[in-house]
C-alpha cells in the first residue's frame, strides 16, 4: 500500500485526545457497561491504532516498508501488547495482566488498518479525478474583437 500523508498524525492526535477526555471526563460521566468499557478497554483500543500510526510514521521517515497489511501489523501489535501485559506487571506494582487488553490492542490495529485503507483509496480516487478534470477557464488567450 502507498503512503498516507497526514493520517498517522491525525490518528496519534485522536488517541491523545481520547486518552485525555477519557481520563478527565468520560469515565466519570458514563455509567454501567459504557463506564466499564471506558475504564478497561477504550484506551487500549486507541493504543492499538496509535502503535501502528507511530510505527508507520517512523518507518516512512526511514523510507522502509510500512506495517500496512494485517499479516505485517497484527504480529507487531501483538508483540507490543504481550510486552505490556506480561512484562509490565513484573516492574510496576499494581499492574495486572488482562487478556482482553490484547484483544483491544488488536481491534484498534484492525480499525487503524481499515481507516488507512479507506484514506489511501479515497486519496487515489481524488487524485485521479483531479487529473481527469478539464479546466473551466480557457487555455488559450481570447482574441479581442476589433471594431
Amino acid at each position: 500500500m502507498s503512503r498516507a500523508p497526514g493520517l498517522e498524525g491525525a490518528v496519534l492526535a485522536a488517541a491523545a485526545l481520547e486518552y485525555a477526555a477519557n481520563h478527565l471526563w468520560l469515565r466519570q460521566a458514563a455509567g454501567g457497561a459504557v463506564r466499564l468499557f471506558l475504564v478497561c478497554w477504550c484506551n487500549d483500543l486507541f493504543a492499538g491504532a496509535a502503535i501502528l500510526a507511530w510505527a508507520n510514521l517512523l518507518l516512512s521517515l526511514g523510507r522502509l516498508p510500512l506495517l500496512d497489511r494485517p499479516l505485517r501489523a497484527l504480529p507487531f501489535v501483538l508483540g507490543c501488547g504481550l510486552v505490556w501485559e506480561l512484562a509490565a506487571p513484573l516492574w510496576k506494582a499494581g499492574a495486572v495482566c488482562d487478556p482482553w487488553d490484547l484483544a483491544a490492542y488488536l481491534a484498534g490495529a484492525l480499525l487503524y488498518l481499515a481507516v488507512r485503507w479507506g484514506w489511501v483509496t479515497w486519496s487515489r480516487k481524488a487524485a485521479s479525478l483531479s487529473c481527469k478534470m478539464k479546466p473551466s477557464f480557457p487555455t488559450s488567450p481570447r482574441k479581442e474583437e476589433s471594431l
